[in-house]
């Protein structure tokens, strides 16, 4: 007898499976306990399995049930890289229309990208766009995005990426605070600091060089440390895009460098849409100042 699924019945089983527990699948999904207990029942006794095996330390796949799982999770890609697909085509000819989620850094989102993204709606009027400004990496494979801009030594593994020009960083604090501290002693200083979140930036390992004691405040945005500094709180090293208002400090010289990267998943970036979406948005990054090539 054929069983019929929906796709949420698949999602909520492949949860259960990749959280561990059903819980967390409930807060992943954003559904309560009972639901994701109710589907997950209904779909082993339609179908007359036993997928997991229940405890009070969580829910794991049941002795045998592994290449099921397996199945499914082969379904959801397969679910995936159609929606993929479907979500990068869009009008024929020159004209884009439909959504555009783009995600990237809080430096990137506010500083250069409105104007960008100013032009590009100027160009295509019938284009909406959603940006999500985040620190946190984000899931192209699930379409949580469909662009991605972001600094990386290297092009992100699994992506298509082109590059969009070189981000550069240094050492800055606000005026007040390097008149009433010209030392070029990094101990003589009190430092702002990345946080975990920031620990792929070529800052959190540049930062490992200062006196951990010197180090008074920590952020996971560099749009947070720029405000730091600019209140007088130290010194930050901080990319030049958002370090207005701030000056270099004398007596660091040291000037990291990460490229940016325009990215999109594959079975997106073929597509007419997001191609053409990826291109502008590279071209434009480079012709910026900032990142311009020197």
């Amino acid at each position: 007898m054929a069983h019929n699924s929906t796709w949420d019945d698949l999602r909520i089983v492949l949860a259960v499976a990749e959280a561990g527990s059903v819980n967390a699948a409930a807060k992943a999904l954003g559904l309560n306990h009972a639901t994701i207990l109710r589907r997950v029942d209904a779909f082993e006794r339609a179908r007359g399995v036993r997928l997991f095996e229940r405890s009070a330390r969580g829910a794991v796949v049941a002795e045998g049930a592994a290449p099921l799982i397996e199945r499914l999770r082969a379904v959801e890609a397969a679910v995936g890289g159609f929606e993929r697909a479907a979500a990068g085509f869009g009008a024929p000819g020159d004209a884009l229309t439909g959504q555009l989620r783009l995600t990237t850094t809080d430096s990137l989102a506010f500083t250069v990208l409105p104007r960008i993204l100013a032009r590009f709606r100027a160009l295509h009027p019938a284009m909406r766009v959603e940006l999500i400004a985040t620190n946190a990496r984000i899931d192209l494979a699930r379409l949580d995005a469909e662009l991605t801009i972001r600094p990386a030594g290297a092009a992100p593994e699994g992506l298509v990426a082109e590059p969009a020009g070189t981000m550069r960083m240094r050492v800055f604090g606000s005026g007040s605070y390097l008149a009433e501290n010209p030392s070029r002693d990094p101990a003589a200083h009190r430092w702002l600091g990345v946080s975990a979140l920031l620990s792929r930036s070529p800052a959190h390992g540049w930062q490992q060089t200062l006196p951990g004691e010197a180090i008074v405040a920590r952020a996971d945005s560099f749009m947070s440390l720029a405000a730091l500094a600019r209140a007088g709180l130290g010194l930050a090293m901080l990319p030049g895009v958002v370090a207005e208002g701030l000056s270099p400090a004398p007596g660091f010289p040291e000037r990291l460098e990460t490229r940016l990267w325009v990215a999109a998943h594959p079975d997106l970036a073929e597509t007419p849409r997001v191609a053409a979406c990826l291109g502008f948005f590279a071209q434009a990054l480079r012709a910026e100042p900032h990142f311009a090539a020197q």
